[in-house]
């Protein structure tokens, strides 16, 4: 993501966007970031979901491109969504 100062505000579009959210909407990964101004970087959006610690951020509203939610690997979702 380059410097620090760059990784921090890149972060930060990326948590806005996901702020953005209207409560009852979801928006896929690559959306998100789109919506950022990073186009084709789902995969940073969910790098950023994953080291977020703030509570407040709605994580809930961003999902797969496939319309699925993303379980973190060897969560119990994950294990679930995996058999199904």
């Amino acid at each position: 993501m380059g410097s620090t100062g760059d990784s921090d505000a890149t972060a930060r579009r990326i948590r806005d966007a996901i702020r953005a959210i209207p409560a009852g909407e979801v928006v896929a990964y690559g959306e998100v970031a789109r919506r950022a101004g990073l186009p084709g970087r789902a995969r940073l959006v969910a790098r950023v979901l994953g080291q977020a610690s703030d509570d407040g951020l709605p994580w809930h509203r961003v999902v797969r491109a496939d319309g699925r939610i993303a379980f973190p690997a060897g969560s119990p979702g994950f294990e679930i969504d995996r058999k199904s």
